[in-house]
């Protein structure tokens, strides 16, 4: 069964996923993270993958057009999380030159942290 959270860390707002994620879930998806971006106007949006056991193309589409999306409002958007096969599929594909990847949640909120830091003066 598929669920998902969403909380709010400074500037990031973070979706948890959990469980298997179809085109029905990437509808309800896609939707959420829309009003989100359109809505709270987040810095970051953080997606953990953690609890999801595979990716297929849906979710990697809607992943491309949630970080174009979030890109035009000039927002950041990281994955976390990602287990082995996933990642190795991004890889595949170069989508992990593409994307923000990092492997826990922590560390994509302190990478977030970094994106949105204002650019030191020397």
């Amino acid at each position: 069964m598929f669920k998902y959270e969403k909380t709010r860390r400074d500037e990031a707002a973070i979706f948890f996923l959990q469980g298997r994620v179809g085109l029905e879930e990437t509808a309800v998806m896609r939707k959420a993270f829309w009003e989100c971006i359109v809505e709270e106007n987040p810095g970051c949006l953080i997606v953990d993958l953690s609890g999801v056991p595979a990716l297929d193309s849906s979710v990697i589409s809607l992943l491309v057009a949630t970080k174009n999306a979030i890109g035009k409002r000039r927002g950041h958007l990281l994955l976390s999380g990602l287990r082995r096969d996933s990642y190795q599929l991004f890889e595949q594909t170069n989508l992990h030159q593409y994307f923000e990847i990092r492997r826990t949640l922590d560390e994509a909120v302190e990478a977030g942290r970094a994106l949105l830091a204002p650019e030191s003066s020397e």
